[in-house]
């Protein structure tokens, strides 16, 4: 029986017949070949020897009928790459041309090329953020060029921290460009003019004063917007261009990466959450790397990151829909709003290559837009004392409640021994420890008096007049009880 046409891949010899004689043509594919062809219907009842034979055969007819490759000069380096300082491979000796002539047209870049770009590029340096705690992990500030993307749920100021790094750069005459998805120009705008000190409310009850004041702070700003037709690569071209005209540095914010949208995006019908950021990532990386700019991105992030105090593995993953977030980023900043005060958000650098990680605490001030440290110990201890406060007014009022139960029982029955006072308390209350109950007793102090009874018991009776005010507001028909010796 003859077996089916199958295109074979060849390496110069066939492969080798397995061990139990049985052939599986699927398995006569090597994960790499030079040539292609077409091979002759065979039977699967081949020997291995004939196999062999035939196979090496038909492949030394398929590379004889191969065109020559054309003549290369090839010790001479063209000028193009003189200019650059690369120099052109030669082909590799015993390689088809199929595959020379693509080797033959790529650069080779070498540790020694990268020196020379370092040459003749201008020297990496810092620009401070004014986050001491933020420029003092990088070193005083953060480098350029630098892929930078914040991490963390709504809520977490990813925003807010983007509007004022973009604002200290552009003080800093950086070109800035500010490719806004999940807000506005206007509210991005706003923040910023909150920042120079203008009223909001005014600004939003259009006051002309406070316009003419805020065009004049908004004139001087360096500062472009691209919206939501723009793709990653225009606004960083764009931004690029207009930076190089002035001759000042760029850095472009992009808000954010699962909005944002790319070249690659462009055409495709169908295409997943995670195909978005895959392309957005990639673009973001071209775009830091062919213009040598900052890019500044924020991502939401997955679920499982949102708490406080998170593991730091899940925190290294926090990005949404795909860990090539995490991979890309040179330096990767996860924030996490405070549990209790939403104005104060936690940030921890889990990744930050080459410089130094760490956690820090800031707060933003709602009327300004300004972001300020917050001491992070001392805001731990701060929130470690409300805890312990807020645990012993919960027991207070729990030993206050099982007091008033006490007293109760024994208004009802006075003269009780301790364990028939358990008794009565469980019958009352269903579950109530003998510890409960000794808290309670102790907590009623003067106000409970033990008078000997029969057989050395003691006989428990209530004074009124010395019940804490807490259990008479809840027991106040004790107020009047003696015990029988004050009588």
């Amino acid at each position: 029986m003859n077996a089916p046409a199958t295109d074979v891949l060849i390496g110069g010899c066939a492969p080798k017949w397995p061990d139990n004689d049985v052939f599986d043509w699927d398995a006569i594919r090597p994960p790499c070949g030079l040539v292609q062809r077409k091979i002759l219907q065979a039977d699967s009842r081949w020997t291995a020897q004939q196999y062999e034979r035939e196979a090496a055969e038909a492949a030394c007819a398929a590379i004889a009928e191969e065109p020559p490759p054309p003549e290369r000069n090839t010790s001479e380096v063209q000028p193009d790459n003189q200019a650059e300082g690369r120099e052109t491979s030669t082909p590799l000796a015993n390689v088809p041309s199929c595959d020379a002539d693509r080797v033959a047209d790529r650069d080779v870049l070498t540790p020694a090329t990268v020196v020379r770009e370092w040459q003749t590029g201008p020297p990496p340096f810092h620009l401070a953020t004014e986050i001491k705690a933020l420029d003092d992990l990088c070193r005083g500030g953060m480098p350029f060029p630098r892929r930078v993307v914040a991490v963390g749920a709504p809520g977490a100021c990813k925003t807010g921290l983007a509007v004022h790094i973009a604002d200290e750069f552009d003080k800093a005459e950086v070109c800035v460009g500010f490719l806004a998805i999940d807000e506005e120009p206007e509210d991005i705008t706003l923040r910023l003019l909150q920042m120079a000190d203008c009223d909001r409310e005014k600004l939003e009850a259009r006051d002309p004063e406070e316009l003419a004041e805020a065009l004049k702070e908004m004139t001087k700003a360096n500062i472009r917007f691209y919206g939501p037709g723009d793709t990653i690569e225009h606004a960083a071209a764009d931004l690029a261009a207009w930076a190089k005209s002035q001759g000042k540095r760029a850095a472009l914010f992009v808000d954010s990466i699962q909005t944002a949208t790319c070249k690659a995006l462009h055409g495709r019908s169908h295409t997943s959450p995670r195909d978005v950021v895959e392309a957005n990532v990639a673009a973001l990386r071209r775009a830091a790397s062919d213009h040598g700019m900052f890019t500044f991105a924020t991502s939401e992030a997955n679920r499982a990151s949102y708490k406080e105090g998170a593991a730091a593995t899940n925190q290294m993953a926090a990005g949404a829909e795909s860990r090539a977030i995490e991979f890309s980023a040179q330096t990767l900043l996860v924030m996490v709003a405070d549990e209790k005060d939403p104005t104060v958000f936690h940030v921890n650098v889990v990744k930050n290559r080459a410089l130094d990680r760490g956690e820090f605490s800031l707060k933003l001030t709602p009327k300004h837009h300004v972001i300020v440290p917050v001491d992070r110990d001392a805001l731990k201890a701060k929130r470690a004392e409300e805890k312990r406060a807020k645990s012993s007014e919960a027991k207070a009022e729990r030993a206050v409640a099982d007091a008033a139960t006490v007293a109760r029982v024994l208004v009802k029955s006075p003269g009780l021994t301790v364990r028939k006072l358990y008794v009565a308390l469980r019958k009352a209350e269903g579950k109530f420890s003998e510890g409960r109950a000794n808290n309670a007793l102790a907590w009623l102090g003067a106000g409970l008096v033990k008078v000997p009874g029969a057989n050395n018991s003691k006989q428990l009776y209530l004074h009124g007049k010395h019940i804490p005010h807490e259990v008479l507001q809840e027991v106040p028909e004790a107020k009047d009880l003696r015990p029988p010796e004050s009588e």
